[in-house]
């Protein structure tokens, strides 16, 4: 009992730490990049970085599972985000950079499939709400970065110090998920069974609706949440406070977004929650497009690109461990790959489309990968899932 209480604590706070991950470097990219003495657009490379690490870490993760099993997968991913925290903090300049920021995102792409594996095999019963319940965690660890990096930004050294000190915690999360016992959990401990071909996963209708609602929904994601601050401080000329302030309304809705989905997940169809919600931060993002000089309907429109994008990924998941039991590891993988290279790649594009055409350029590229998103649910035919007994309905 006091094991798995310790597991699930490792398991929460990893959570945290991706968070904190994939959020930090919008909020302290001027800083950092003022540090290293290279131009604030040039700083956009890290977020491919960071989503080129994980693009990898997942591809590597689907074939490692079935050598090595989820335990050690999830100590060696944890461990990586150790490094990658701890090069960032002590990095003199942007090539080195680059460097450890792969490193970092190899950390957090290993986590972004290992955790929620972990988490399928903590609750099997209950996998739809207890993954949207748990990804709050990740909310929380995105919405406390902007809130750490303002705050250590006001003391010398502080943002440094901040960095070796989420090292330190994924360092000991590492060594929980080393060391705790998992007994009676043999998807942990065991090699996940053998990879249907790659071929035959492709080759899948319903496989690829969800590989390519991944791919979307990531970028939308990450882009939207690190754009968020220069949106605020290009379109509404906000101050590094109330442009910090624009990122954690997004991040606060977007944890309260995923608590409700988790509570209303057993409730309402797994495509429901995805459709509703891509089409609710569409229009926040509208309102972003339309109005980012005015800054409290900027604020509103994130929080509703906050709320809205929450339940679709955890969601994704749940429909993806849910639509082969014996495909569960491959096409989860898939899914996150799919959406580390949406990382990757999208809020790149989107950085461009802000430097020619201002905010409502940058914000506009949101609402198209969100509508696209909508338009995917769509092509699914209801036949594509057979819900699992005691998850609540998916389709």
């Amino acid at each position: 009992m006091i094991s798995r209480l310790a597991l699930n604590v490792s398991l929460l706070v990893s959570f945290m730490t991706v968070g904190v991950a994939e959020a930090f470097l919008g909020p302290a990219l001027a800083q950092l990049t003022s540090r290293w003495g290279v131009p604030l657009t040039e700083g956009g490379v890290l977020y491919t970085m960071l989503f080129s690490g994980s693009f990898m870490a997942v591809a590597l993760t689907g074939k490692l599972l079935g050598r090595i099993g989820l335990r050690l997968a999830l100590s060696v991913s944890a461990l990586l985000l150790a490094l990658g925290f701890v090069g960032v903090a002590l990095a003199p300049g942007m090539a080195v950079a680059i460097a450890v920021t792969l490193l970092l995102g190899l950390g957090v792409g290993g986590l972004a499939v290992n955790l929620n594996l972990l988490t399928a095999a903590l609750y099997p019963r209950t996998r739809s709400a207890a993954l949207n319940l748990i990804n709050v965690f990740f909310g929380a660890g995105a919405l406390f970065a902007p809130l750490l990096v303002s705050t250590s930004s006001g003391t010398p050294g502080g943002l440094k110090t901040m960095l070796i000190g989420l090292g330190i915690v994924a360092l000991f999360t590492s060594l929980g998920f080393a060391l705790l016992p998992m007994a009676g959990l043999q998807t942990v401990d065991s090699p996940i069974s053998s990879s249907p071909p790659l071929r035959t996963l492709l080759n899948d209708r319903y496989v690829l609706i969800l590989i390519v609602t991944f791919f979307l929904y990531v970028g939308a994601e990450a882009g939207f949440g690190g754009w968020a601050y220069s949106f605020a401080s290009i379109g509404a000329h906000l101050d590094v406070a109330g442009a910090s302030l624009i990122v954690t309304a997004f991040w606060l809705s977007f944890t309260l977004g995923r608590l409700a989905a988790g509570l209303v997940a057993r409730f309402v169809t797994a495509r429901t929650l995805v459709v509703s919600g891509a089409l609710l931060a569409a229009g926040g993002g509208a309102l972003v497009v339309l109005f980012n000089f005015n800054p409290a309907l900027l604020f509103i429109g994130a929080v509703l690109v906050g709320v809205g994008c929450a339940p679709i990924f955890p969601t994704s998941f749940a429909l993806a461990t849910l639509y082969r039991h014996d495909w569960a590891a491959s096409v989860s993988s898939l899914g996150v790959l799919a959406g580390s290279l949406g990382g990757a790649i999208l809020p790149f594009i989107q950085g461009q489309l802000l430097a020619y055409w201002g905010v409502a350029g940058g914000a506009s590229f949101t609402v198209l990968v969100l509508l696209a998103i909508v338009g995917l649910q769509f092509g699914a035919r209801r036949g594509d899932i057979v819900a699992a007994p005691n998850v609540g309905p998916v389709i």
